[in-house]
Order: structure tokens, then sequence, then C-alpha cells
């Protein structure tokens, strides 16, 4: 399966940059613990403003800084945004261990979409175990490209240093019906 999830992104005609679905982004307000206060979040791989994520936080209230090339300006920053109170991405998956590493260090909430296969791994697991992490598992794959299924699940993986994100930290949850943005 994780060899399959690399060849699919590897294609010629499929990029990194997936939109992250209103859906995905839905299932994660439902179960964000923390979601009736309002926020200034980071999002991180969204250099213009128009990513999914973006727009669905800033339409409910909240603030949202969104920055740099994705992959790029991220892992090369020092610290988060003055006010940042939570980081919220779909990060490129080739650099999800980056990511991981990168949030963990501004110890700061984060909620990262992320293949499920992120759970395994030397790296990851020594990082989890030291740090811990909430899943919000989604019942089914993420339909990035409209009408083309991709080969792997992924669900959101959340972590904060003072409380918790998720009811618990292992959350099995419905995707909702595809919607697209409003």
């Amino acid at each position: 399966m994780k060899q399959a999830m690399v060849d699919f992104t590897r294609q010629e005609d499929v990029a990194e940059d997936y939109l992250t679905p209103m859906g995905a982004i839905d299932v994660l307000q439902e179960h964000l613990l923390w979601f009736s206060s309002k926020r200034v979040i980071w999002e991180p791989c969204d250099p213009d403003g128009s990513s999914n994520i973006t727009k669905q936080f800033r339409k409910i209230g909240h603030t949202v800084v969104a920055t740099g090339l994705p992959g790029v300006d991220f892992l090369q920053q020092r610290k988060p945004p003055k006010g940042t109170k939570c980081i919220v991405t779909n990060p490129p998956y080739s650099l999800k261990d980056e990511f991981l590493e990168k949030c963990f260090s501004f110890g700061i909430p984060f909620c990262l979409l992320l293949p499920i296969t992120a759970l395994e791994g030397v790296r990851r697991g020594a990082m989890f175990r030291e740090r811990g992490i909430q899943v919000l598992v989604l019942d089914r794959r993420v339909q990035f490209i409209p009408g083309r299924s991709v080969y792997f699940n992924t669900s959101w993986f959340c972590w904060s240093p003072k409380t918790t994100l998720l009811k618990h930290d292992l959350v099995f949850a419905q995707l909702p019906e595809i919607r697209r943005a409003a």
C-alpha cells in the first residue's frame, strides 16, 4: 500500500499540491474540542490564501495566516507568525517527517492531514512516543482530485502540548459527503 501511494504521487500528471476537500475540513472542525473559540490559525501551505482550509476557517470566524511555498518557507521558519495558536495544513506528503518535526518544535497545537501510513516508521514512531499524537481516522479515502480516487487513506494527525485537541487519542469519524467550496 505504501508503494502504491509513492507511485501515485510520482505520476507526471499528479502533483503533491492536493486541494483539501471541504468534507475533510468539516470533519476536523466537528471533532476539535476548542472549535467554538476563535483562534489565530497558521496555514503554512497556502501562499496565496486560496486554500479550502484558509477559506473555511475564515468563514467561521477564525483569523488565518496563510503563508509560504509548500514545504519550503515553513521548514525555514524559526517561529510561527505572531499570535498563532494552531497550525492546520495538508503538507506535501514527501515532507511529512520534516513537517512533523517542525510543528513539534514550535510547541503549539497542530493538525496535519497525512496518509494513515504516517503512523509507521522509526523516525515518526520516535516522535510520537516522545510527544504523543492524536489521530482522527476518516472512514474512507479523501477525494483530492474530483472524479479520481487516491490509493491511500488520509487522516488528521493532531497534537497539543497542554491539552487535547480531540476527545480521545484515536477517533474514528465519518467523512461527510463531497461538497465543493462555497
